[in-house]
């Protein structure tokens, strides 16, 4: 016999064959999923008992055509057509009451959020966190481990860059080694950004097994080029993320130094003023761009627009989060301003403890060969000792943290808005755009600085080889050629990057192939000509970046370039 059901999406009733039973078919109004009840020729459940309801009352079973039913011993939901218990209260799959027809209001914003209910996370977020900590001891202690080494190996590079440029030329009375001085700046800030990386990576990791419904994290090492690279996102994020408001404030701070309006003290405070006022709000959004960062497309996380609005729609979960920080990393905070007001005590009792080591070695007092190539050796370990007490107060705090940030993403996953679809071959909207020319802005730099820096370097060892005045330096002995072969590579590496990249098999420039855009022409094709990838390269060049600004009053999302070349930039298709 055929059985009715109903849809949950659109109301429509219709009858399905009996051979549906117990499974879903699609709604032949909205195609929706629906849910055929088993029945048939299993056991019966009993229906349930109404005190003053029947079938026959304008209550809650009026909307229901029992006489058309196919089987008027099973009980099904008024809404859904589900078959429920005679226990149930609530339907099981679409939340509605059986006795009032109505939605409560926790079943209703439990739908909204399609998933756990995002009041849980204040009942838990302790209680778990803790829990999370005490079976991740192990993991803590590997932080720390990891942090203490990256730490020691920050203090060399800091050691032997102040050697070379202070000490150095003071000693022997010659100019500074700026190769050597260049090299160890490097090796100084890709151990700086590995120092802060190993809590990224961790931070990541935790949210992801969270969001996995894990309690621990297993088969989870670091790894330093990883950590170097996501130190280094960490530094680059605020920045990005404010770029909007940084942008016009750092414009006005260089015209006022500029101008001498400011200068010396007062032009530091300035700047040091302009980064903290910038700096703050970066951190209040802190929990929601890590919760981003774990996503499928993480663009969200760099825009300031999108930021904003997801955090006033998670205002007060985000605020609680922070409650936890400020009341776990209380301890950790202290120490770290005890350090720091006792930095010269420390730095001097290090000196001490390294000197009275290598004393039993080597004579400290002529300070010989053997001297400097035992240094390293014996200063690192010491090194790795301070900061690994220092640092286990902060990687227990900082797992309880994690765990935390990974309840706010499990319990708020909804209105974080940390959708992972998107419409493939659609124009790509305004900030997404202006995240993808940041992006590309910086590779362009970092292009220019290294081909330049090559330029630079051959020009030097050239004119060391032609000339014999030794006593002015070789970067001053530089001719004008020099300089204006930099300033042609200045053209021709961004001329050269966005022609060749847009025009080329890859179809964009890698900042749209971070976050999932490419270019196509006005039937769709792509990759582009080389024509209209010039013009847009000009386009871009002459109004300083500023054409983008046209894609705010055209209705298909097209900036100045793009009309200008008759192209569009779209989303790239989901690859399944």
């Amino acid at each position: 016999m055929p059985v009715k059901v109903k849809c949950g999406e659109c109301g429509k009733g219709f009858s399905v064959p009996d051979e549906a039973r117990g499974k879903s078919i699609k709604c032949k109004g909205c195609g929706g999923r629906v849910l055929v009840p088993k029945g048939g020729n299993g056991p019966r459940r009993k229906k349930a008992a109404r005190p003053g309801k029947s079938v026959d009352d304008d209550g809650f079973f009026a909307s229901l055509d029992l006489d058309r039913a196919a089987d008027q011993n099973v009980q099904v939901c008024p809404k859904c057509a589900t078959e429920v218990d005679e226990d149930d209260i609530e339907c099981p799959e679409c939340g509605v009451n059986l006795e009032t027809g109505v939605v409560s209001e926790k079943q209703k914003r439990k739908r909204r959020s399609k998933g756990p209910d995002p009041d849980e996370f204040f009942k838990v977020v302790w209680n778990n966190s803790w829990e999370f900590l005490k079976k991740n001891r192990s993991l803590a202690i590997r932080i720390s481990v990891a942090w203490s080494i990256f730490a020691a190996l920050v203090g060399a590079s800091v050691f032997l860059l102040l050697h070379y440029n202070e000490y150095v030329p003071t000693e022997k009375d010659e100019q500074r080694p700026y190769p050597l001085i260049a090299f160890w700046a490097l090796i100084t800030f890709v151990t700086v950004c590995s120092t802060m990386g190993v809590y990224w990576q961790a931070f990541i990791e935790t949210i992801k097994a969270t969001m996995d419904g894990e309690d621990e994290l297993k088969r989870f090492n670091f790894d330093f080029f990883t950590d170097v690279a996501l130190g280094l996102k960490l530094y680059v994020w605020p920045v990005v993320l404010m770029s909007p408001l940084a942008i016009p404030v750092a414009i006005t701070a260089a015209a006022l130094w500029f101008t001498e309006t400011y200068d010396g003290d007062d032009a530091r405070n300035v700047w040091l003023i302009v980064g903290a006022c910038l700096y703050v709000p970066a951190l209040l959004f802190f929990p929601l761009a890590m919760s981003h960062l774990t996503a499928k497309y993480t663009y969200k996380a760099y825009t300031l627009v999108h930021m904003a609005k997801i955090f006033a729609a998670n205002a007060k979960a985000t605020m609680m989060w922070w409650l936890v920080a400020f009341c776990v990393m209380l301890p950790a905070a202290g120490a770290t301003v005890g350090c720091a007001f006792g930095g010269q005590w420390i730095y001097d009792n290090f000196i001490n403890a390294t000197l009275t080591v290598m004393g039993y070695m080597v004579d400290t007092e002529e300070k010989g060969f053997l001297f400097k190539l035992l240094l390293p050796f014996v200063s690192m370990p010491i090194m790795f000792a301070g900061a690994f007490l220092f640092s286990l107060l902060h990687s227990f705090s900082g797992v309880f943290l994690m765990r935390a940030m990974g309840l706010y993403t499990h319990y708020n996953k909804k209105s974080l808005d940390m959708g992972d679809k998107r419409q493939g071959d659609q124009p790509a909207d305004f900030w997404v755009r202006y995240l993808q020319l940041i992006v590309d802005c910086f590779v362009v730099i970092v292009m220019i600085a290294i081909v330049e820096g090559i330029v630079i370097g051959l020009a030097m060892f050239w004119t060391y080889l032609m000339t014999d005045d030794s006593a002015t330096p070789v970067f001053e002995q530089l001719g004008s050629n020099t300089w204006r072969a930099m300033g042609l590579f200045g053209f021709l590496v961004p001329f050269g990057y966005f022609v060749i990249a847009e025009s080329g098999p890859g179809k964009g420039t890698l900042g749209m192939h971070g976050v999932g855009i490419y270019v196509i022409d006005q039937f769709g094709k792509s990759p582009i000509e080389k024509g209209p990838a010039i013009t847009r390269f000009f386009i871009r060049l002459f109004t300083l970046g500023l054409s983008g600004l046209a894609m705010l009053a055209d209705k298909h999302k097209r900036a100045l370039h793009d009309q200008s070349s008759q192209t569009h930039v779209v989303w790239k298709r989901e690859v399944h």
